[in-house]
């Protein structure tokens, strides 16, 4: 069972993760490493799509990347993606780019933690 304070259970709720795989460290494992190997793919299409101003995909891959977030109990990105996926419903292009912008913020903390578990 993964157990964390301060700073990275404000990016992971780790309570949640642990009630959700019943403390399984290796599938907790099996999660992030997924997490990590795709992601990265999918932001850089969601990028694309908000600088083409394509609502459409935008709200499509924000839905997509809110599950893989919320998987992970990664709570406040899961939030993020959610502000991202209304605004694009929404067809509000300054909201989108400024939810993007806190979107990547809260990604890259997400990614440089899942690096650091994979350490251990």
């Amino acid at each position: 069972m993964i157990t964390h304070h301060s700073i990275s259970q404000t990016i992971i709720n780790y309570d949640a993760l642990n009630e959700l795989t019943d403390g399984d460290e290796a599938i907790q494992s099996l999660i992030f490493e997924g997490f990590l190997k795709d992601s990265q793919t999918r932001m850089d299409e969601l990028e694309l799509s908000v600088s083409c101003v394509d609502f459409p995909q935008v709200k499509l891959l924000a839905h997509a990347l809110k599950g893989v977030a919320r998987t992970l109990c990664a709570e406040r990105l899961a939030g993020q993606y959610l502000s991202l996926e209304e605004a694009a419903l929404a067809n509000d292009i300054a909201k989108v780019k400024e939810t993007f912008a806190h979107v990547r913020t809260e990604y890259l903390q997400l990614i440089r933690l899942l690096n650091n578990e994979s350490e251990y």
